[in-house]
């Protein structure tokens, strides 16, 4: 299994698609966060020196949102730009076994959206921190909401890129998979939300990882519960999707 990561990896890495999306996630998440700072200070400053810590910890997580969507891109094409190229079909030559193939690109898009959650989180932390500290308004890593926040944040963005990955696996095309991706956090899930129950609503996928940012937490989804909520949802995309591909004639794909 680790020779089929580190094939994975090796494919992942040449493809110059893969790390101009990450590095545009990344780059719209600092100028969400550098905007959230703007507005806090505008809209605030020294006019409110008791403002609660719910908006100072929304200077944190503020860019995520936008980060996860392109976390999901970069999930779909780690399978469907092997479908485009056709590079899927050497590939499969060489590992037969597609459930080891499946599992193999799961384990290397964990470890890319964990990385990247984890730079996220990290700058979006520290900007925030100085930032806010020379306002006046100082967070503290002791406090468990921004504690949580940060740790939630990383899981977000990891479960979002596994989750896109399932959603390539099942589209078998990047143009319908990027389409999928793109508009299921973005409008599917809030188009559902109109017609469906409130309980049902919050444990659509994206609904509930955004529980792992909120604060005060939701007491209907615990952070933690909207996680594993989104955890499944990751897995049964990638089951399914994993059974699809494992059937699929990519003669004909």
């Amino acid at each position: 299994m680790t020779d089929l990561v580190l094939s994975e990896w090796i494919k992942f890495k040449s493809l110059r698609g893969s790390w101009v999306r990450l590095a545009f996630a990344i780059a719209i998440n600092l100028a969400i966060v550098a905007f959230g700072l703007w507005f806090f200070n505008r809209s605030i400053g020294d006019s409110e020196p008791d403002t609660g810590l719910t908006n100072r910890i929304g200077t944190i997580s503020g860019g995520v949102s936008m980060a996860v969507i392109l976390m999901v891109v970069v999930g779909v094409i780690v399978y469907s730009g092997e479908i485009k190229s056709r590079s899927i079909i050497p590939s499969v030559t060489v590992v037969p076994n597609r459930t080891n193939m499946v599992a193999a690109k799961a384990i290397l898009v964990g470890l890319v959206g964990l990385a990247t959650g984890v730079l996220l989180m990290v700058l979006n932390t520290g900007i925030s921190m100085l930032v806010l500290d020379l306002e006046g308004f100082p967070l503290s890593l002791d406090d468990t909401d921004v504690a949580r926040v940060i740790v939630g944040g990383v899981v977000f963005v990891t479960l979002s890129a596994l989750f896109g990955l399932g959603i390539g696996l099942m589209a078998n095309s990047q143009t319908l998979g990027i389409t999928i991706g793109i508009l299921w956090p973005t409008a599917i899930e809030s188009s559902a939300q109109a017609f469906l129950p409130d309980w049902i609503g919050r444990f659509l996928p994206f609904e509930a990882g955004s529980a792992m940012l909120e604060v005060p937490a939701n007491p209907d989804l615990p952070p933690w519960e909207g996680a594993a909520v989104f955890l499944l949802w990751a897995a049964l995309v990638i089951v399914v999707g994993g059974s699809m591909f494992s059937k699929r004639d990519l003669g004909s794909s």
